[in-house]
């Protein structure tokens, strides 16, 4: 995130992989910002000056592909930093632990010596490894992490601000590196319950159900939750009862800045969709004392608003204070007016907070 700012835990007895205190953006689905995913930083660095709190690491070809997909996705066809030296037929990650080269991962005749650092290379048209120098300034990647649960409980009873969704193959390879890095070996809940052939995910959106991220023969309608069953030695999903308590996985978590600024310098703005996501922002913020203005996502046009990465809806007036939006302006605060936080649109020079997500 730009800028300094303040993790706000939203999550009881949980771990966040991952903050990021330096410019960066954040890679995700585009239809939903809120999913953990890759960092990408706007600045270029050296190795030794990277601002990562956990460097992305490409161990094996799910991790490769995984980065590959976002990059295509968001257009960046550049090298980047990642992960790790190399020495010899080894690399060593920054936490300490080590692997042997997979010389598959890298491009053709590569590694070769020629340098102790590591970068995904775009050559030829496509991303692989390449061992290099470390001094060259460039881009690199970051990991957005995954929440963990330490505590098991029952999903109606799960303290999550944004529970995990898996919704394609790339979600569900990152929710399986992050947990084999983890030597976490049970199951988990996740986003969602399954009615019939569709999954609608706890923010209100729906899919078609995709059996091939679920195991064999599943889902069986034994059940409405969903969860990622370690079974026969791999995560895959499926639909359960409720009522077993166990682990979970969540997403990202509330950030609010420390410094002030016009819209918006955030790597993910936070966007106010519905009720529940309006009170996940004034739960938080009350929890923490703050009981002034904070920018969020989106700018308004008319009877609707067009959030940052492209994706629109139409104005609820249910979301904003009495008589708004009014025209006064097309940027979005959260404006805490008569002793409650809703939504007013206003006009974009003001210098102030701002919500993101992480």
């Amino acid at each position: 995130m730009v800028g300094h700012c303040n993790l706000i835990y939203l999550l009881t007895s949980l771990y966040l992989g991952t903050v990021v205190n330096g410019q960066s953006r954040v890679l995700s689905n585009r239809n939903d910002s809120y999913e953990a995913g890759i960092v990408i930083s706007t600045e270029e660095s050296i190795p030794e000056n990277i601002h990562c709190a956990s460097p992305y690491r490409v161990y094996n070809q799910a991790s490769l592909d995984f980065a590959v997909n976002e990059l295509i996705a968001n257009g960046e066809y550049v090298d980047f930093w990642i992960d790790g030296t190399i020495s010899g037929s080894t690399i060593t990650f920054s936490d300490g632990t080590r692997m042997a080269v997979d010389s598959s991962l890298f491009h053709r005749k590569e590694p070769n010596g020629s340098g102790a650092c590591i970068q995904l290379w775009y050559r030829y048209g496509e991303w692989k490894l390449d061992d290099t120098t470390c001094d060259d300034p460039q881009k690199y990647l970051c990991s957005a992490g995954i929440v963990i649960s330490t505590e098991e409980l029952i999903p109606e009873n799960i303290h999550c601000a944004s529970p995990y969704k898996v919704y394609n193959q790339a979600s569900l390879d990152l929710a399986v590196n992050e947990l084999l890095v983890n030597r976490e070996y049970v199951d988990f809940w996740v986003d969602g319950i399954i009615a019939g052939s569709t999954i609608i995910f706890s923010d209100g959106t729906r899919m078609v159900v995709d059996s091939s991220l679920f195991h064999r023969n599943e889902p069986n309608r034994s059940g409405a939750c969903i969860q990622l069953w370690y079974h026969y030695g791999e995560w895959k999903l499926d639909d359960t009862p409720c009522d077993d308590p166990q682990k979970y996985l969540c997403s990202a978590a509330l950030l609010i800045s420390s410094e002030q600024a016009r819209p918006f310098q955030c790597a993910s703005p936070y966007r106010i969709t519905d009720g529940v996501s309006l009170n996940l922002a004034v739960s938080a913020l009350s929890a923490n004392g703050e009981y002034v203005d904070f920018w969020v996502d989106g700018v308004i046009l008319g009877s609707t608003i067009i959030f940052s990465d492209g994706t629109f809806m139409e104005v609820d007036p249910s979301l904003f204070h009495v008589n708004e939006p009014n025209g006064s302006g097309s940027c979005i605060q959260l404006w805490f007016h008569n002793n409650e936080w809703k939504l007013d649109d206003t006009p974009c020079y003001d210098a102030q907070r701002y919500l993101c997500v992480n």
